[in-house]
């Protein structure tokens, strides 16, 4: 089994450190800017970003692991095929 879902997560989960903490840092300084917003405003806010934050890394890691399945071939070098190049086949 192949650990590549595995290790698109692990990549997307790195990669969402960084845009969520600039996506707070971004929404935190708009909502400073806008001082006339009532509290469910705010709370509407942070749980879009709450909402943007969580699901980000999957749907990062199903487009990835979907993209990769569609262009990915197996290839075999072995000695039976040593008359042809490679025997490929699309997964």
């Amino acid at each position: 089994m192949t650990t590549f879902p595995i290790d698109a997560l692990f990549e997307a989960l790195a990669n969402n450190l960084w845009r969520g903490t600039l996506l707070v840092v971004v929404v935190a300084i708009a909502l400073r800017a806008l001082k006339r917003t009532t509290a469910a405003e705010r709370y509407s806010v942070w749980f879009a970003v709450l909402l943007v934050i969580t699901t980000a890394p999957a749907v990062q890691t199903a487009v990835v692991w979907l993209a990769a399945s569609e262009s990915s071939t197996i290839c075999c070098d072995d000695a039976r095929h040593a008359g042809s190049a490679a025997a490929c086949y699309r997964i």
